[in-house]
């Protein structure tokens, strides 16, 4: 009996299972700061808990009902996750190089040949003959390439980060629709404070006209006044319709990425409801580096890097040799009575091939350098994607911050503008003002209560689109497809 020597199976064992040419890919951590510019307040700024089902902190349970309907029906989700069952069998596919491939097949054919029959043997010289023959054949065949060099393996690496890059695109799709449903709902609720702000300014200027047409009648006013209130009534009811247009976009943009008609959400968002809003300490920033690390477009762009680094191993390897095995076991006989028959018709085959690249007029390299080139673009795309995300945060925390600023400065002007109301109409009764100080006191409390009602909307979308760049999210049982 042969024997082999320990160093040989090791070597063996090496090349069949540990040999992968191409570049080793080690996750790339993200370039980030140390703190953000922007600070919120610092016990805010220090919070590192988890942002997952972040739109249920505004504590409105039609916004949670709107987000689950538009996650489990939207298109585009479900489209996103396609695309993941789609990698999913990508992968399914490259690990299939692994194992051997058994194919069964039968067949059967009758052909007619034509020969020239040799010189004696009974025969004149040059005698055709025709002849007929059957073939029959059942069995398997069976192949499998040595996965010497690691094209197999280095395709089920590209794979596999190709496949966690369409999670993480599916789960940037849904941290987008879930900012999209929560900036319309918001914005929704917005304009219906300010419609009924509206609403209420109209009325009282109503009074107003009216009360200046009294006035006028009975000597004590003039036509002036009059005619000036009734005008800034007019001109305030004007505006009503164009919020009224507001408020049915949003609610019809609403139901179409709830995955409804446009109407379909209108008997439930008619109603007027507060302004969702969060408390400023429930905000947790975390550090950078984590909250690059849980945005999903970076992790996507890492992912596709990592894509990017196998993909040129599997080019690499189309470089070198490549060894297959094949065989065949079955029946082969010349009559359908005897095929079955082991010892008449049993056959069978094997024998490896080796196939050697020889010349290709340099497809093969070109192939190489390209996926290097397609490396590279990955490399520069992950850096993109974490500048952006930077970038996205710091502008975020501005708007959201300064915003507040605003709101809390309006929520003072718009007290002092309610006390000049009632001031100056005082005075314009006892006679010791005008009515055009009347008129211009009303006006400026209405611009500062609709001023306010905005910017109240404004702190809640502008703290959704922080939440968006801090790449809020989910639970897991939520958000990825369910396994096979």
């Amino acid at each position: 009996m042969l024997r082999t020597h320990p160093a040989a199976h090791l070597t063996l064992s090496a090349l069949l299972t540990a040999c992968a040419v191409g570049p080793n890919y080690h996750p790339v951590a993200p370039a980030a700061p140390a703190a953000w510019e922007t600070q919120i307040s610092p016990t805010a700024a220090a919070g590192t808990e988890s942002m997952n089902r972040w739109w249920t902190r505004f504590n409105d349970p039609l916004l949670s009902e709107l987000v689950d309907d538009a996650l489990a029906h939207n298109p585009d989700v479900t489209r996103a996750l396609a695309a993941v069952w789609v990698a999913r069998e990508n992968r399914a596919q490259a690990a299939g190089g692994y194992y051997p491939e058994l194919d069964g097949s039968v067949a059967a054919s009758r052909g007619r040949e034509i020969f020239e029959a040799p010189v004696g043997l009974g025969n004149p010289p040059a005698a055709v003959l025709p002849f007929t023959s059957n073939s029959f054949q059942d069995g398997f065949d069976a192949s499998w390439e040595i996965d010497l060099f690691g094209r197999v393996r280095r395709s089920v690496e590209a794979a596999d980060a190709g496949t966690q890059a369409a999670q993480d695109a599916a789960d940037e799709v849904r941290l987008i629709l879930v900012g999209d449903i929560a900036r319309y709902y918001v914005d929704a609720r917005g304009l219906q404070r300010r419609i009924a702000v509206t609403q209420s300014t109209i009325a009282a200027l109503q009074d107003t006209a009216r009360l200046t047409t009294v006035r006028y009648q009975a000597g004590t006013g003039t036509g002036l006044d009059a005619v000036r209130a009734h005008a800034q009534w007019q001109g305030t009811a004007a505006e009503l319709p164009q919020l009224e247009i507001g408020l049915r976009a949003d609610i019809y943009h609403l139901s179409i990425l709830t995955g409804q008609p446009p109407g379909a959400l209108l008997p439930r968002l008619l109603n007027p409801h507060p302004i969702p809003h969060v408390d400023d300490e429930a905000l947790e920033l975390g550090v950078p580096a984590d909250v690059l690390r849980r945005r999903p477009d970076v992790r996507e762009a890492e992912r596709q890097l990592a894509e990017a680094s196998a993909n040129i191993g599997v080019a690499e390897a189309d470089l070198y040799p490549a060894l297959r095995l094949a065989g065949f076991i079955g029946f082969n006989s010349p009559r359908l009575s005897t095929l079955h028959h082991a010892e008449q018709s049993g056959a069978w085959s094997f024998g490896p091939a080796i196939d050697v690249p020889v010349f290709d007029a340099g497809r093969r390299r070109s192939v190489v350098r390209s996926r290097e080139a397609q490396f590279q673009q990955a490399e520069a795309k992950y850096q993109t994607a974490v500048l952006s995300a930077e970038e996205d945060v710091e502008n975020a925390l501005v708007a959201y911050t300064r915003e507040r600023e605003r709101r809390a400065r309006l929520v003072q002007a718009e007290a002092s503008s309610a006390d000049a109301v009632t001031l100056s109409t005082e005075l314009y009764v006892k006679g010791l003002g005008t009515f055009l100080n009347v008129l211009d006191s009303q006006r400026t409390w209405f611009q500062a209560q609709s001023d306010l009602a905005s910017s109240e909307t404004n702190v809640s979308i502008d703290l959704i689109a922080l939440y968006k760049a801090l790449g809020g999210g989910w639970n897991e049982a939520c958000c990825h497809p369910p396994p096979d």
